[in-house]
This record gives C-alpha cells, sequence and structure tokens, in this order.
C-alpha cells in the first residue's frame, strides 16, 4: 500500500489539486490539521468541516488526524510536534507500506513514481525526492530545485519528522 502523509492549514485549492494528481497512485491519504498556526494563533479545523466531502469523492481514503497542539508551541516546535504526530496514523499501517511524507504543496511527478517505487525496493533505503521549486503560483519558478518529500517503507523510520 502507498500512504500519502501531509498536514493541512487551510489550502483546499492545494489539496484538491494534490488529491487529483495522486488519485491514481496513492491507496490512502493521512493528513493532520492542527488546532493552531504554526505562530500559535488559534484556528478552525477547516478540513474536518469538509472531510466527509472529500471522503465520498475519494472512496474514503482519507483519515483525517485533527490535532490539539499544547499551549506554548510555536514556530519549529508546532510544526515538529504536528509531523510527528502523524504517526498516530501511520502506526496502524503494516511495515512494508510504503510512506509518502512532504508538505502539501510538495508534488511528486506522477509518472516517475513507479521509478521512484522500484528504486526504494531495490536500494532498501529512504529516498529524498528533488522537485522543482515554485513561489507563490505555479508559473513562478525558481531556477533552484528542494529538497522535498521523503518516501520510506513503515519500518524505515521511527516517525516522519525523523
Amino acid at each position: 500500500m502507498i500512504v500519502d502523509t501531509f498536514l493541512f492549514n487551510d489550502e483546499f485549492d492545494i489539496l484538491d489539486i494534490r488529491l487529483e494528481i495522486t488519485k491514481n497512485y496513492v491507496d490512502k491519504w493521512i493528513v493532520l490539521e492542527g488546532n493552531k498556526t504554526w505562530s500559535a494563533k488559534p484556528k478552525e479545523f477547516n478540513l474536518k468541516e469538509k472531510i466527509s466531502e472529500y471522503n465520498k469523492k475519494y472512496n474514503n481514503r482519507i483519515e483525517l488526524i485533527s490535532l490539539d497542539i499544547p499551549e506554548g508551541y510555536f514556530d519549529w516546535k508546532c510544526e515538529n510536534y504536528s509531523r510527528a504526530s502523524i504517526q498516530q496514523g501511520i502506526d496502524k499501517l503494516d511495515d512494508n507500506d510504503i510512506i509518502i511524507h512532504s508538505d502539501i504543496d510538495e508534488f511528486i511527478n506522477p509518472e516517475k513514481i513507479l521509478d521512484i517505487i522500484n528504486f526504494l525496493e531495490e536500494n532498501n533505503k529512504p529516498i529524498n525526492c528533488i522537485i522543482e521549486m515554485y513561489i507563490y503560483h505555479f508559473n513562478l519558478r525558481v531556477d533552484r530545485n528542494w529538497q522535498g518529500p521523503m518516501i520510506a517503507k513503515k519500518y524505515m523510520f521511527e516517525n516522519p519528522q525523523q
């Protein structure tokens, strides 16, 4: 099974694009949404209100984790806590399930996913995918790449933040 994991704030347009791009090779999405922004401002659980619509469209393949972020957590501490908390969903998976972990706006070219999975199988090591980098809009590509999504089997790591 291939499982895609990422954090969500309120980026519904990017979520829609990601789900459509990955729907043919991802078996399940684990999405974590916290009750605070990285700057510790309270926020609504935006996706929680719409998850039934999304699961209807994507055949109940989305697992949503709604996370209460502790008081005093902000910036990197908040983000790291959130990423590590995705483990709640990963713990239910089999050791050989393939996990993709990235930011919601870090896309793997779907034409390359089979090659990436084959490379993972042959080398038995986690893979860090290098992706093209865009800022603000899809038509603003910068002249450098980004170390984005990590792909590994569950048994290869302790938690996604690692």
